[in-house]
């Protein structure tokens, strides 16, 4: 616990930007997502991704993504989060969010995971997709469901980078 004297208190109120503080952490998350996905796979607690599913591999390296055997990242559309809104004096909050629109779903899905699933034909009498053994066609396909991989959210990552950036701030607010 933090126990402050009179004077500091007066600091506090007088020098800390807390617009500049939540920014600062808005930031620093961003950047937390972005290597948890590229760099670490890792999720916002810290905790390795689970491996990919040989299936899934394949038909990442089947499409030409660059790195087929990392979770989260075919088109790297989902590591692109940025500050939306950055907090200022009269609003003191940011938004993040992600870069692409055609995202959103997909997102959502890899960081809540979802239950299996059937997948039918929608125009046509049967599906037709590649293997690693040759083209299959059938009239369904019983999804497995997806397991989440919480990349994005408020988790220890998170909560330990914004304990940090605070403290800074809070220094830098008792020394002037």
């Amino acid at each position: 616990m933090l126990s402050l004297k009179k004077k500091e208190v007066f600091l506090l109120n007088k020098n800390l930007k807390l617009d500049n503080l939540l920014n600062d952490i808005a930031t620093g998350w961003t950047k937390s997502y972005y290597e948890g996905i590229t760099k670490t796979s890792t999720d916002i607690n810290g905790n390795k991704f689970a491996p990919l599913k040989e299936s899934t591999v394949f038909m990442k390296k089947l499409k030409g993504y660059g790195s087929p055997k990392k979770p989260l990242l075919a088109e790297g559309k989902m590591r692109n989060t940025y500050v939306k809104t950055k907090a200022t004096k009269s609003k003191q909050f940011a938004v993040i969010s992600i870069n692409n629109r055609d995202r959103k779903i997909a997102s959502k899905v890899h960081n809540e995971g979802n239950k299996p699933y059937s997948i039918k034909p929608k125009r046509k009498s049967h599906l037709s997709f590649p293997t690693k053994d040759g083209w299959v066609r059938t009239k369904e396909v019983q999804h497995t469901g997806q397991k989440k991989r919480e990349w994005y959210g408020i988790g220890k990552v998170q909560l330990k980078l914004a304990s940090k950036i605070a403290k800074k701030h809070i220094q830098k607010a008792l020394l002037k």
